[in-house]
């Protein structure tokens, strides 16, 4: 019954692990963009201040809906 981890080396070309890594970010901080109207951004590598950052933006479609008796 208890978790249990490993780390294993794998080799494989660097923009598929810096794409697997940046979709896994954007997954973890905006689950959920990929469905109805979507969303947008990009993730920077920052090498000059040693970062990661997610520019992101949600679309949606919003209402108000109101019922007034006359």
């Amino acid at each position: 019954g208890r978790w249990q981890s490993a780390v294993a080396d794998e080799e494989r070309p660097l923009d598929d692990a810096l794409l697997d890594f940046a979709m896994e970010a954007v997954n973890a901080h905006h689950g959920g963009w990929e469905n109805n109207d979507g969303g947008a951004g990009e993730v920077i590598f920052d090498c000059t201040s040693d970062s990661v950052r997610l520019e992101h933006k949600d679309y949606y479609i919003e209402s108000v809906c109101t019922e007034t008796t006359l």
